[in-house]
């Protein structure tokens, strides 16, 4: 008997050891020891949902910033505009209101925006709208100056041409004053000309939308540049002119 009673504790022990490793392997996949058991862990498609929100966190901050800058420097020639005397002003005033819109728009789609990418193509839109509030700021300004200087001389030509035709004031016997009048009969289309660019390069530069391409914009800028250097030409040959009759005739 103890020799039967040896075996069944032998057979026993070796029944527990061969049993064994399973219990770790049990205990492990046990629901009450997982992570998720203890509500230490989120569910993958929240923590992606997290991780996706705050990649574009400072990308959108950067955005924003960068476009309300945008806006600022527009909202500053808004100003800059409304404190002008121009013949232009209100045209002006319509362009520059556009873009204050256009670029309002961009910086509203920044909290929509789903990409890096996004946030890019509005802040480039922003700078591209801001730059062409620029260009019609600066080439409306000019031409209206020239305009003025056109007016100027058109109102000297005209009393320049009185003076030449009355000989209580030029005597024909002592000057003819023919040659004074071929040279304000110049003046006159010079003038003319500058008048016409003026308003040529204004109408130019103002059809340009907020939201226009660069290739259209600097088409644009090019035309009116151009426009406004025939403008220059011509009022200074008017000046010549003018200044030549002044000086033969002592005017």
């Amino acid at each position: 008997m103890p020799q039967l009673s040896k075996v069944v504790t032998t057979a026993v022990a070796g029944a527990l050891l061969a049993t064994a490793p399973a219990f770790p392997a049990l205990a492990s996949a046990h629901p009450a020891h997982t992570a998720s058991a203890h509500g230490h862990a989120h569910p993958a498609k929240h923590a992606d949902k997290h991780a996706a929100k705050d990649k574009l966190t400072g990308p959108r901050r950067g955005a924003a910033h960068a476009i309300a800058a945008q806006l600022k420097s527009v909202n500053r020639l808004v100003t800059k505009a409304a404190g002008l005397t121009l013949a232009d002003g209100t045209g002006l005033g319509t362009a520059l209101t556009a873009a204050q819109a256009a670029v309002a728009a961009d910086a509203a789609g920044v909290s929509s925006a789903t990409s890096v990418k996004g946030l890019r193509v509005l802040v480039a839109a922003a700078v591209n709208s801001r730059q062409i509030a620029g260009m019609q700021f600066e080439i409306v300004a000019a031409a209206d100056a020239a305009g003025v200087q056109a007016a100027t001389a058109s109102a000297t030509v005209t009393d320049l041409v009185a003076k030449l035709s009355d000989p209580t004031i030029v005597d024909p016997a002592v000057l003819d004053p023919a040659n004074g009048l071929l040279a304000m009969d110049d003046a006159t289309a010079r003038l003319t000309t500058a008048t016409d660019g003026v308003a040529s390069a204004v109408s130019t530069i103002l059809a340009v939308a907020p939201t226009a391409t660069r290739a259209e914009s600097h088409a644009a800028r090019a035309a009116a540049q151009a426009t406004l250097s025939t403008v220059s030409a011509a009022l200074l040959a008017a000046a010549a002119d003018i200044t030549q009759v002044q000086t033969a005739y002592s005017l």
